[in-house]
């Protein structure tokens, strides 16, 4: 085998797909993974694709997907523990499953994660460690959201408070799961984020700007920043009904075009990797009668390659047949997106 030796090297000249017996001589033992990668009817250049999500881009959410299944995989070590409870922290629970808005969610896991710059967590990375600037006392994140906050918690609207004895700041957030509103309050999703919000911004407020705010204000800027999250997932949930019910009474668009419709589908086994493809024309203007699309194909790695396949099949039989001009009607909006891109080629 030759060092120099490029995939491009596997590949048919007139087909683009492989050949089949270079394969064979060359990486016998991967054929199946080889065939399994299918090729463009035509070469076309390499793109970056992310494969963990649909549209091959990479996303904040699909990245922190594939890091938790690796961390709950056997071969990773036991979930990481609170090491001042020793017992796991469950992320999910405690942070990305709360209602609140997502500027929280990712407020939160910083604070969970140690990583903003209270002295403490400055002084861990070298930074000369300073005292809190309203009472004198070693700034950690304890210090900031409980212990220099006493006075603000007495004053949140809530059943009880979170407990002075917290022994780290997650221990702190998820016991205060358990919190729960007084109605005078008129905060329907948990108010504690928003507490811990309000007494970061107002930290950041005494450390750079010199302004300094009550007890009363931090907490009536938690509860009105709250409620403002609050009404606009309520009107925004009122929008999608009203548009859902506009989109109801509006028949969809049909296909203007001069010549026939092709809908397509496919079926594809994920423990087998095979697959059918299939199509039917319909709308023929001179009437003739068009053959249905039926065929299977093995090594076949996604239901969205699946997908890819039968709009191929379809586009090839369309021009087997001297068709100029055909609509191809597809289920896989992720595909058709990616075809509307002119970037993805069949």
């Amino acid at each position: 085998m030759s060092i120099n030796l490029r995939v491009s090297d596997l590949l048919c000249p007139l087909s683009n797909d492989w050949d089949l017996g270079k394969v064979r001589a060359v990486l016998p033992h991967y054929e199946d993974e080889i065939r399994s990668l299918i090729t463009s009817s035509a070469p076309s250049r390499d793109r970056l694709a992310w494969l963990p999500d649909k549209s091959g881009l990479y996303t904040t959410r699909s990245g922190y997907t594939v890091g938790m299944n690796l961390l709950r995989s056997p071969e990773m070590q036991t979930p990481p523990q609170d090491p001042a409870t020793h017992s796991p922290f469950d992320w999910l629970k405690n942070i990305w499953n709360i209602h609140t808005a997502p500027k929280i969610k990712d407020f939160l896991w910083r604070v969970a994660r140690k990583a903003i710059p209270v002295s403490e967590n400055l002084a861990s990375s070298g930074i000369t460690p300073f005292f809190c600037k309203s009472c004198g006392g070693i700034e950690d994140d304890l210090h900031v959201f409980l212990h220099c906050a006493a006075q603000v918690w007495e004053l949140v609207p809530m059943v009880s408070i979170p407990s002075p004895l917290a022994p780290s700041i997650k221990t702190l957030i998820s016991e205060s799961l358990q919190l729960i509103n007084l109605p005078p309050s008129g905060v329907a999703i948990p108010l504690w984020p928003w507490v811990l919000w309000s007494l970061w911004k107002a930290r950041n407020k005494r450390c750079f700007e010199d302004r300094t705010y009550s007890a009363t204000e931090i907490v009536s800027k938690a509860i009105s920043d709250a409620r403002e999250w609050q009404d606009s997932q309520t009107h925004f949930a009122e929008d999608i009904s009203l548009a859902h019910n506009r989109l109801a009474r509006h028949p969809l668009l049909r296909v203007n075009t001069s010549g026939p419709t092709c809908h397509v589908d496919a079926a594809w086994d994920a423990r087998s990797g095979m697959c059918g493809l299939g199509g039917l024309f319909s709308g023929s203007p001179t009437r003739t009668r068009l053959p249905r699309i039926s065929a299977t194909q093995s090594l076949v790695s996604s239901a969205l390659m699946a997908e890819a396949l039968t709009i191929r099949l379809a586009v090839m039989t369309a021009a087997f047949l001297n068709i100029k001009t055909v609509a191809i009607m597809s289920y896989s909006l992720t595909l058709i997106k990616m075809l509307k891109q002119k970037e993805t080629r069949l």
